[in-house]
């Protein structure tokens, strides 16, 4: 069955989907280094490990072929973008309440709910990609994982936990960054994370500029300070997310730093108008195709389904997406806390 032209066509609701899904999406850290990218597909085909700069060309003399450049890159990643749909029913009563009305504004309400529910998802695949270098996807029926390909010891632990009174937290950051091999264009630290470091030892020595006749502790932007002493410039997030499972998350986790590249990435990435990392591919769904009115529009798409048994419609959100990280090993993760 097509989406009903009543009271709103599916051009319509998907133009509310997806400028909530925008507003949502981008809002996010997430939608910064991996920034939605509609394409007209059905699959995904990447290199991975995609390097920062890029081999120059080569001049020829006249009348001579052309060399065979090589797009660097370590494996490739391929697979059928996964689907991501949810609906609402509008109810009899709902109907019934709006005789003289306009229950459309009713659909649009509903478009505007499930899209954010659909950029929600796609900012928890994000997040997982973002941090640990893979997604993995295991609901209703679809089980899968893309690793990324980081490099092992880019996923590390600190020496020893922040939770330890004299635990060495720059220490655990220079020797990771000795192995991110290069500058981080700043490190993702949860605020549980910033408290809990109020009160080492390390951090408030090193605040002071003294071993001795110390307070117990100092403030979060004392270790703030610290951090970028030693060329750590410290990104906190208070992104917090409903998860499938309706519980809440902060996005990269509350138990981890992360290492994140510069934000806007290299000029090669701008020029090709994906992140720092890569972009969240958004390809066709199986409705754009079907719907007359949608022509096989790539992105979110939303429509209202009508049906008898009960009497009322379904307003239905669907997309083909999933986090598509090009450069895994410009990320690194260090667990600090148990």
């Amino acid at each position: 069955m097509g989406f009903t032209e009543k009271h709103r066509n599916a051009a319509q609701l998907t133009g509310v989907a997806k400028g909530t899904f925008d507003a949502v999406f981008n809002a996010s850290i997430v939608g910064q280094y991996l920034p939605a990218k509609e394409e007209a597909s059905l699959s995904f085909d990447f290199l991975v490990n995609q390097p920062g700069v890029h081999q120059a060309a080569s001049y020829r003399t006249y009348d001579t072929e052309s060399n065979v450049g090589v797009v660097k890159g370590s494996e490739n990643r391929s697979g059928k973008l996964p689907p991501l749909s949810t609906r609402l029913h509008v109810n009899e009563f709902a109907q019934l309440t709006q005789i003289g009305g306009d229950i459309g504004a009713k659909f649009e309400e509903y478009a505007r709910v499930l899209a954010a529910g659909v950029a929600t998802r796609l900012i928890q695949a994000g997040s997982e990609a973002i941090a640990g270098g893979k997604t993995s996807i295991d609901e209703r029926g679809l089980k899968f994982e893309i690793d990324y390909g980081r490099k092992p010891e880019l996923t590390s632990t600190a020496s020893k936990l922040w939770s330890e009174q004299d635990a060495d937290p720059i220490a655990d950051l220079i020797a990771l960054r000795n192995t991110y091999k290069g500058e981080p264009g700043g490190i993702h630290v949860p605020r549980n994370v910033l408290y809990q470091l109020t009160g080492n030892k390390a951090i408030i020595t090193a605040h002071y500029g003294r071993g001795s006749d110390l307070p117990a502790r100092v403030s979060v932007e004392d270790v703030k300070g610290v951090f970028a002493r030693d060329g750590f410039n410290v990104i906190t997030s208070d992104e917090k997310f409903l998860d499938t499972n309706g519980v809440e998350q902060v996005v990269f986790g509350t138990k981890q730093v992360v290492f994140l590249p510069k934000q806007g990435g290299t000029v090669y990435d701008q020029a090709l108008g994906t992140g720092a990392l890569g972009d969240t591919l958004l390809g066709v769904t199986a409705e754009a195709l079907k719907e007359p009115r949608l022509n096989g529009v790539p992105g979110i798409v939303a429509g209202a389904l009508e049906h008898d048994d009960p009497a009322g419609f379904n307003v239905l959100v669907s997309a083909l997406a999933v986090p598509v990280v090009r450069n895994a090993n410009a990320t690194a993760s260090l667990k600090v806390l148990a």
